[in-house]
């Protein structure tokens, strides 16, 4: 199972969703916020593509159709960055 940050919280925006939603991470709790930005700017010396998919996915919560259609990439390759990208955070947050 997932880590609390990785789960919609009451009054956000996941919190009506299915679990089925492609948006797989829910809102984190506000104290986890400030950790998964310092996480997203250390992803963004590595790649910013990735970066980028953390701020427009997780942040903005924007579904996985969503976000690959703003950066103009196929869904299974957002699909593949966004599982290395929640194992990388899970990791780095851990």
């Amino acid at each position: 199972m997932a880590p609390t940050f990785f789960r919609g919280f009451p009054g956000s925006r996941l919190a009506s969703r299915s679990n089925t939603s492609p948006n797989c991470c829910g809102q984190p709790p506000a104290e986890n916020v400030l950790a998964i930005h310092e996480a997203r700017e250390e992803l963004e010396k590595q790649d910013s593509l990735k970066a980028q998919i953390v701020l427009l996915h997780y942040f903005t919560e924007l579904t996985t159709a969503e976000t690959a259609e703003v950066l103009g990439l196929p869904e299974r390759t957002l699909d593949r960055k966004w599982r290395y990208i929640r194992a990388w955070l899970l990791k780095r947050l851990a």
